[in-house]
């Protein structure tokens, strides 16, 4: 009787004594390096899909590993994972102190020293080493976890645009390619956006575009993205057709629709491709009014894209209309330029437009002359310190005959329209 109580005394107690080491070794195996890691990459997934606080939580989760790293034992490194996971939180915005402190007290011969020396360089900030280090070979080569590989392929990647364009832009085909859906991948179409503008790669942005609306729409990145998106369009617009440039702007939001069709015209006003401009003002108007926003800009795009078309007249009330403290300071010299080139399009006093008859074509008139309807213009007063103006078309007609003053006269005219110009270009630059 006593003997079996006492067996049973006794299971009861290695029972307890089985539960607390797996309880305890639970706790350990989940505050690891490796187990932590692990919980970060959830987290970013997150950031990713657009959770909400995902940010602030990656952050908190950033700032817990170090304080843990602080407290673990040196023998939890005999596990090349927790080394791994280590370095992978040094490239993806880890304390760089904690990490070297802990790298130069690991024994070697656990991981690849190539991998350590790697680290520290960049933990260093001496980014000759690390990039020397890291570019000699394929990492997925060396058989180091996938994260780990592409956190150090994303550090490489600056430094990789301004060496070798075309091999940073295969690198980050291979980054999205591996970790589809990821913060990897979202992070990869960012940084390749740009670059593939810079490269002039239509057809790369079209798929970076596509695969961001259909993955990344709620990323918490996403108006980054965008943002840049209408930034670097104006960098390849004059590649596509208008129905092309529609379809690709077309995947972006309403908001970033708008941003970049004002970009776009008003980088082609400047550049001097009026069609394209005229497109993009007109399209940036409709969403103005889609959006119900102020829709001043492209109305002024608009009109300075038709001043110096059979359609200036109606352009010129236009911008009569526009008032210089409406517009971004930028665009104020565009205003100063876009009236410049009206009063060198239609014939009127120095103070105002007056009624005026325009030309039509006949036999006897060149060709090069603008070819107007009948047409009465409003008053128009403009900036007193830009001279004297007159028409081309009516200087020609008036002085048929007067070679030589009429050359003269369209030479001091195009020095005038140059010189505005270049003022524009360095302003924009």
């Amino acid at each position: 009787m006593m003997r079996g109580k006492l067996r049973s005394y006794l299971f009861f107690f290695l029972i307890v004594l089985v539960s607390v080491s797996v309880s305890a070794s639970v706790r350990s195996d989940e505050a690891s390096p490796y187990e932590m890691l692990r919980s970060l990459h959830h987290l970013q997934d997150d950031v990713a899909a657009g959770k909400a606080d995902a940010l602030t939580k990656q952050a908190d989760a950033l700032a817990a590993f170090g304080a843990r790293l602080h407290q673990t034992d040196l023998s939890a490194f005999n596990d090349a994972r927790n080394i791994y996971a280590l370095i992978t939180y040094l490239f993806i915005g880890g304390d760089p102190d904690i990490v070297a402190s802990l790298l130069q007290e690991i024994p070697e011969g656990l991981v690849s020293q190539y991998l350590v020396e790697g680290a520290l360089a960049y933990a260093y900030n001496r980014r000759d080493d690390f990039l020397d280090t890291f570019s000699a070979f394929s990492l997925e080569e060396k058989g180091w976890p996938e994260a780990l590989c592409l956190s150090i392929y994303l550090s490489l990647i600056p430094d990789q645009i301004s060496k070798d364009p075309m091999s940073a832009s295969a690198r980050l085909d291979y980054i999205r390619l591996m970790a589809p859906g990821s913060l990897f991948e979202e992070t990869a179409i960012r940084r390749q956006l740009r670059l593939a503008a810079t490269l002039y790669d239509v057809k790369k942005i079209n798929l970076l575009v596509r695969n961001y609306a259909n993955r990344f729409s709620n990323s918490s990145y996403a108006s980054s993205f965008w943002n840049e998106f209408a930034y670097v369009a104006p960098m390849i617009d004059s590649r596509l057709t208008d129905a092309s440039l529609d379809r690709l702007i077309s995947l972006v939001p309403l908001r970033i629709q708008y941003l970049t069709y004002l970009y776009i015209a008003r980088t082609a006003l400047i550049d001097g491709r009026v069609e394209r401009a005229f497109h993009g003002a007109r399209q940036a108007d409709n969403l103005a009014m889609k959006l119900k926003i102020d829709n001043t800009a492209a109305r002024f795009y608009y009109a300075a894209s038709q001043v110096a078309t059979p359609a200036a007249p109606r352009a010129i009330k236009m911008l009569q209309a526009i008032r210089a403290d409406d517009l971004e300071e930028r665009d104020r010299p565009l205003l100063d330029a876009a009236r410049f080139i009206a009063k060198g399009v239609v014939y009127y006093p120095k103070s105002m437009i007056v009624d005026t008859k325009l030309i039509e074509k006949s036999d006897n008139i060149d060709d090069n002359v603008s070819l107007w309807h009948e047409l009465t213009l409003e008053s128009f007063p403009l900036p007193d310190d830009l001279g004297d103006y007159f028409s081309i078309s009516e200087l020609r007609r008036q002085n048929a005959g007067k070679s030589d003053e009429i050359a003269d006269s369209l030479k001091r005219a195009q020095e005038k329209l140059d010189l505005v110009d270049q003022l524009l270009k360095e302003e924009v630059k």
